[in-house]
This record gives C-alpha cells, sequence and structure tokens, in this order.
C-alpha cells in the first residue's frame, strides 16, 4: 500500500526570521518579488498577442575632453566608440499587458581605457488582472543613467565621462483591489507599493554601491463622487527603510476630502484629517486642514490644485494646462515631502518631450494607441530628443521638503517644432516637526536647481530634419551661496533615413561645467551614427 511522505515543515526561530525580513528589505527580496510578479503575468500571457522590435547601433565620437570637471585627469582628446543593442516589446491580452524595453550600450574610449564601461537601460511594466474586476497586480522594473549630485558635472552624451554619473536600479510590485460596493455608488481601493532601490556608481570608479532603499506604501481609500456633495475617506501609510544607515522614516495620513459639484465645470473641496511622523530621533503627531478646487471651463482647459496645512507649513500643488491642434502648455507649482527612491521611478531624467507632443496631439488623435504610436513616429521624423533638462532626482538618505514650479510649451508646425521647459527647485532636510536640519547636517541636500532647455527641429525633406538644442541649469547652496555650478550644453544634429528601418545622424555636442569652487571646463564631441531596427 502506498503512503505518501511526509515532509516536517522546519520552524524558523524569532531570530532567523528577523534576518529574514532585513534580507528582504537590504533588497533580496526584490528580484524575487518582481520575479514573482513577471512569473503571475506570464500565467496571462498565453492568449496575448506579442511585439517584439530589435534595434543596434553604433556612434562615433571624438571628444576633446574626455572628462571635464576632474582636476589631474581627461583634458584630453579621445575617439569614442558606443555600440548597443535595444529590445522593445508588447504583450496584450484580455487581462493581461507586459510592455517595455531593455538596452545596454557599450562604451570605448582610445587611450583613456580606465574609462570603458557598460550603460543598462531598462523600463518594464506589466499588469494583470488577477481576479476580473477586483484584484491587480502592477510590476515595474527601471534601470536609468543619472547623476549622484547636482553640484557636480551632468553631461548628457556618454561619450563625456563623470565620476558623477550613476545607474539607478529600480524595482517594484504592487498588488491592490478595487471596485464599487455593491448597490452604492461608493468605490475602494486598498493598494501596498513595495519598491526597491539600488543606485551605484557608473563612472570612474564604478559600480561603488551608492545604499539600499526599501519604501512600503500602503494607501486605502473610499470614494463617493459628488452629485453634488462627495466625500472621500483615505489612510495613507509611507514607510521607507535606508539600509546601510539602518535609518527608517514612517509617514501615517488619515484624511477626509469633502468635495462638492458647483456646477459642471467647477468643484470646490474641504480638506481634513490627521498625521503622525516618526523620524529618527523625533516625532511627530498633528492635525491636517486645506481645500481645494478643479476648473475644467472646456475639455480642452483645466486648471486645479489644493491648499493643505501639514506639520511642515503649507503644502500645495496646483496645476494649469491647455492644449489646442498645434500646441500644448502646462505649468505646475507645489510644496512637500519628497524622498529618493520615490521619485527614482516617477521622475524621468527629463522634461518628457513625447509626453508634450502627446498632449498637443490630442485633438487630432483621440485614439490613446493611436496617439502614441503618431508621437513616436514624429520623434523619429523630426530628430527631437526625447526629454529636456529637468530638476535632478539627486541622491540622498534624507526626506526633502522641496517648493518649486516648471511650465513646459510645444509648438507645433507644418515643418517646424519647437520645445521649451523651465523650473525652479529648492529641497532641503527637516525633522520630524518640519524644521530644517542643521547646516552641519545638510550635506549638500539645502540646494535651490534652476534651468531652462529649448529645442528646435526644422524638417528639410520627408527623410531629413536639422535639430537644435540648448540646455542651461545651475545649482547653489541656500546656506553658502558662494557654493554653486552651471551645467550648460548644446546640440546640434542632422538627422536622416536612409531606409524604413535605417535611420543616420551627424552633430555637435557641446558641453561646460563651471563650478564657483574648481576650474571651468568644457568638452566638444562631433559625431556619426547609425541605428536599424529589424
Amino acid at each position: 500500500m502506498y503512503r505518501p511522505r511526509i515532509r516536517r515543515v522546519r520552524r524558523v526561530a524569532p531570530r532567523k526570521r528577523g534576518a529574514l525580513r532585513r534580507a528582504v528589505r537590504a533588497g533580496a527580496g526584490a528580484p524575487l518579488a518582481f520575479g514573482a510578479a513577471c512569473a503571475m503575468l506570464a500565467m496571462g500571457a498565453q492568449a496575448a498577442s506579442w511585439t517584439f522590435t530589435p534595434s543596434v547601433n553604433a556612434r562615433e565620437t571624438y571628444t576633446t575632453n574626455v572628462n571635464p570637471g576632474t582636476t589631474g585627469q581627461g583634458g584630453n582628446g579621445s575617439f569614442v566608440t558606443n555600440v548597443g543593442a535595444a529590445l522593445a516589446f508588447r504583450g496584450q491580452g484580455a487581462r493581461f499587458t507586459l510592455s517595455g524595453n531593455i538596452a545596454a550600450n557599450a562604451v570605448y574610449y582610445t587611450g583613456n581605457t580606465r574609462y570603458n564601461t557598460i550603460y543598462p537601460n531598462a523600463n518594464i511594466r506589466g499588469n494583470l488582472e488577477a481576479i476580473e474586476d477586483f484584484f491587480f497586480i502592477d510590476a515595474f522594473a527601471s534601470v536609468s543613467q543619472t547623476f549622484i549630485s547636482p553640484f557636480g558635472p551632468q553631461p548628457g552624451d556618454l561619450a563625456v565621462a563623470t565620476v558623477n554619473r550613476s545607474t539607478s536600479q529600480v524595482y517594484g510590485v504592487s498588488p491592490y483591489i478595487q471596485g464599487v460596493i455593491g448597490g452604492s455608488n461608493v468605490s475602494y481601493l486598498v493598494r501596498n507599493d513595495n519598491i526597491w532601490s539600488f543606485p551605484y556608481t557608473s563612472g570612474n570608479p564604478a559600480n561603488v554601491n551608492l545604499g539600499n532603499f526599501y519604501n512600503s506604501r500602503w494607501t486605502a481609500r473610499l470614494t463617493a463622487p459628488a452629485t453634488p456633495l462627495g466625500w472621500t475617506a483615505e489612510y495613507l501609510r509611507n514607510e521607507l527603510d535606508y539600509q546601510d544607515q539602518a535609518r527608517n522614516y514612517l509617514l501615517e495620513q488619515a484624511r477626509l476630502i469633502v468635495p462638492y459639484q458647483v456646477n459642471p465645470q467647477f468643484q470646490v473641496s474641504a480638506r481634513g484629517g490627521y498625521e503622525h511622523n516618526k523620524f529618527p530621533l523625533t516625532d511627530y503627531s498633528g492635525a491636517i486642514y486645506g481645500a481645494g478646487l478643479e476648473w475644467r471651463p472646456t475639455e480642452r482647459t483645466s486648471l486645479g490644485g489644493y491648499w493643505e496645512h501639514r506639520f511642515f507649513g503649507s503644502s500645495y500643488q496646483a496645476s494649469f494646462s491647455h492644449r489646442r491642434p498645434l500646441s500644448a502648455i502646462s505649468v505646475t507649482a507645489y510644496r512637500g515631502i519628497n524622498t529618493y527612491p520615490s521619485n527614482a521611478f516617477t521622475i524621468p531624467a527629463g522634461v518628457s518631450v513625447a509626453q508634450s507632443l502627446d498632449a498637443a496631439f490630442t485633438t487630432r488623435i483621440p485614439d490613446p494607441v493611436e496617439r502614441a504610436q503618431a508621437v513616436q513616429q514624429f520623434l523619429l521624423a523630426t530628430g527631437l530628443p526625447p526629454v529636456l533638462t529637468s530638476p535632478l532626482n539627486f541622491y540622498t538618505q534624507r526626506l526633502l521638503l522641496q517648493q518649486g514650479a516648471n511650465a513646459t510649451l510645444s509648438l507645433i508646425g507644418a515643418r517646424n517644432v519647437v520645445a521649451w521647459t523651465i523650473f525652479n527647485v529648492k529641497s532641503e532636510s527637516i525633522t520630524a516637526s518640519g524644521t530644517p536640519l542643521p547646516p552641519q547636517l545638510q550635506f549638500g541636500n539645502d540646494n535651490t536647481q534652476t534651468g531652462t532647455g529649448l529645442t528646435f527641429s526644422h524638417r528639410l525633406t520627408q527623410v531629413t530634419s536639422v535639430n537644435a538644442t540648448a540646455n542651461w541649469w545651475r545649482t547653489e547652496s541656500n546656506i553658502q551661496t558662494s557654493v554653486r555650478s552651471t551645467n550648460q550644453s548644446a546640440t546640434l544634429t542632422l538627422n536622416t533615413s536612409f531606409s524604413p528601418k535605417t535611420s543616420g545622424s551627424t552633430g555637435l555636442y557641446y558641453y561646460v561645467f563651471d563650478p564657483s569652487i574648481g576650474t571651468r571646463s568644457n568638452s566638444l564631441n562631433i559625431f556619426a551614427a547609425v541605428n536599424h531596427t529589424f
């Protein structure tokens, strides 16, 4: 008679369970959680339709200065060879989507081999409707190149080396439930965002770990729409674990928002609640109160935002946007708490030109999928850069109070396109009670970044265009006003298509780094590149 084998389950001692939890928060859980999420996504992929678009690229550059801003290094010319490969993909099923791209660029310097490196890039996002109309899972992975300090060199061309360049790895898994309570118009949402961040240097020296982060965010929300009176009750819990410093932050908020729909275009709201914050060495508990408004006079124009009293004083966010068939403008002002791991995936390394064009194309192309394809084709045809300059999400292991504003404008003509952005943001580290940390504990976090970027594209023929881009941005210390640095860059590029799947470009890139402490330096790059999509 067959008797099944019974395996004894070994209990984990409390001390070891604590070690396991620490390992998960330290990063061991990131690949496991992301892998498990991808496995669940793959379960829904059997009936999905897939598209894969591989591509390769090569670029040869001569730079007059390998490493501007570094004393005793660089300052000499070099040929730089950049070869890369990329894969874009998309899977779409009835209850499943997975899309993204992965790429790697190998950069080799003639006579300066110590700067040779490989830069990885990835942007993968997926969603699975695990239980129809109830349980969902979002997952993402992001690997990108950024910079460590806003005071250091920030060249946009990978051929220009710098010890300030870093690679950001961010992984996230977000299970959540949402729906409508039966027999009512009250909707609910319970979501848990788990974010792991692993930044490391990708300059020289490379692969130095800067410190791991774990961010757990819980959101629980009940909402009744304004008809004309509505309400939203929510609870937010945000916990950040900075591993190498054993530093933990906890922010909890309970809030009630009561909107009133004055008319179809105008809504006002009252906001109130309570918060509790636990920072290293300091705690705070107190009331939240404020108000908000939303105004949409037409489908093309919107104005809205809110103001609240928080533990650090005024917290607000206001935005204005207006679009026409051939233009789009947006303006945003804000003041609130920010963190490096949160911004590592929510804010791209620059203002997205594609998003601005998408807004301008909305009137002519209402379908979002068709519009995204049209924007991508337009970018390829005009040679516009994918992003313009924006405030650097600089590496820090502290919570920041940030106050800033930015504006973007896009103008589209028959042959000409203009995109412009401007920004200003002030950052400072604070305690749980909202007071700034002493200057000796700011470690360069207390700074103001100001900048602007402009790009212009002119289509010469159906397959050839010329593009000119200029960026300027400055970082100043709020404590020592004499400490500052300025980055400037200008690019002139001629782009053409040799065939429907092969394109090429040639041009100039000029970069200047001007610090208040140190020597002003610059680099001029002459380049030619070719890209082929299979």
